[in-house]
């Protein structure tokens, strides 16, 4: 687990995984329902990540709200849906809810 300090040390963590500010499609595991893909980015100033929610929606996450960079399917919310083929490019991102 890494633990992050801020925005300095967040973004090459989100670069490398592939939700630069161009954006990439990733499967997010919510806490409810099933995964569902969506379009992820960071934000043009550097300040947050987005996503397209299914309704349409852009979400975000202030980065300084992100707490931990999790990699592997370790979190209870990957525990409901198990994908061992798949464990070594899932990662999860612990934030405090606003």
């Amino acid at each position: 687990m890494a633990e992050l300090d801020g925005l300095g040390q967040f973004r090459p963590v989100l670069v490398q995984e592939g939700a630069s500010i161009m954006g990439t499609m990733l499967q997010k595991y919510g806490r409810h329902g099933n995964p569902k893909y969506h379009y992820f980015r960071v934000a043009a100033d550097d300040n947050e990540l987005q996503w397209d929610s299914k309704n349409g929606r852009t979400r975000r996450v202030a980065l300084s709200a992100m707490t931990r960079f999790q990699r592997g399917q370790d979190t209870d919310v990957f525990r409901r849906y198990p994908q061992p083929t798949k464990a070594f490019l899932s990662f999860s991102i612990i934030y405090l809810d606003a």
